[in-house]
């Protein structure tokens, strides 16, 4: 069907979907011309509020689908499973796991070591595949995706902050920043990503390679990356766990004031508890399950 069009103060222009094929006017345009017609407003004029009653509707119905998908969970988690080996070596390590997070919330997960803080984390972010359950991060379900359409979902959808900030060592900082950029396909990849660089305090560092950075440096340039495409969620695994305790603080309080601004959804994977007590609230892994025993009695203390 060719592009219909929309007028805008008062000449034809594109952009307004009427339903019709360019050059047919709709019987409701033709009645309302002839109507107004009759109270002395021109033609022009009337296209001209008629095209603006439709826009101001189309943006009632985008905000009112904004809100119903923010109040759908960004993470909904239905009695995941995932093992993990082969044979006899094979272990059990998420057993019936469901968890809903809300868009925007923040959310700490703390438990022992091996009890699957950051196996979930790597289900969340379609790094894992449960072998049973359900799994939908972001409007997306992931059980049921391929391996491009993982990737897919990550690169949209995903950003990722882990403890060894895993930086490309033979490229610049500007250059890790952008690399996902590219890969989506974003035509101005090193302005974004110079903007973003800037953003954790890196713009006079952008030409220099992680090993020419210091340890909260390579850790602000991760985090420049995870959010360089703007995803819906910020997964960090233990983001702190290689810096002192200073330039710790000033990462933790880069990701919370970023997920913030931009209305992020945010899951950390922490050992520490102050970390934890910072998110909106923790969730306790134990041996594989959620730990709801522990919560209700740290949500009746509080």
């Amino acid at each position: 069907m060719p592009q219909s069009r929309i007028v805008r103060r008062g000449v034809v222009a594109p952009g307004l979907q009427l339903g019709r094929p360019a050059g047919r006017r709709s019987p409701l345009i033709d009645q309302g011309v002839s109507v107004f017609r009759r109270h002395g407003m021109c033609r022009a004029r009337w296209l001209t509020a008629f095209a603006r009653m439709r826009t101001e509707r189309a943006l009632v119905k985008d905000h009112d689908q904004r809100g119903a998908d923010l109040a759908e969970p960004a993470i909904a988690l239905d009695d995941v499973h995932l093992s993990l080996g082969s044979g006899a070596a094979r272990v059990h390590i998420l057993k019936g796991v469901s968890l809903e997070i809300a868009g925007g919330e923040s959310v700490g997960i703390v438990g022992p070591s091996g009890s699957g803080k950051s196996t979930l984390l790597m289900v969340l972010g379609g790094l894992e595949r449960a072998d049973a359950g359900t799994v939908t991060v972001a409007g997306n379900a992931l059980t049921g995706l391929s391996e491009d359409q993982l990737a897919r979902f990550r690169g949209r959808s995903v950003g990722i902050v882990f403890q060894a900030f895993h930086l490309i060592p033979t490229m610049t900082a500007l250059e890790n920043v952008a690399v996902p950029l590219e890969l989506a396909g974003v035509s101005n990849a090193f302005e974004r990503a110079r903007t973003e660089l800037a953003s954790v305090g890196l713009a006079d560092r952008t030409n220099h390679y992680p090993t020419e950075l210091s340890g909260g440096e390579q850790q602000r340039v991760a985090i420049a990356r995870a959010l360089a495409p703007e995803p819906a969620l910020l997964l960090a695994d233990e983001p702190t766990g290689n810096l002192d305790e200073d330039t710790g603080a000033t990462i933790v309080d880069l990701m919370f004031e970023a997920c913030a601004a931009r209305g992020m959804t945010l899951v950390i994977v922490t050992h520490d508890p102050e970390l934890a007590r910072r998110c909106d609230r923790t969730v306790r892994m134990r041996a594989g399950e959620i730990d709801h025993a522990a919560m209700t009695a740290t949500a009746q203390a509080v």
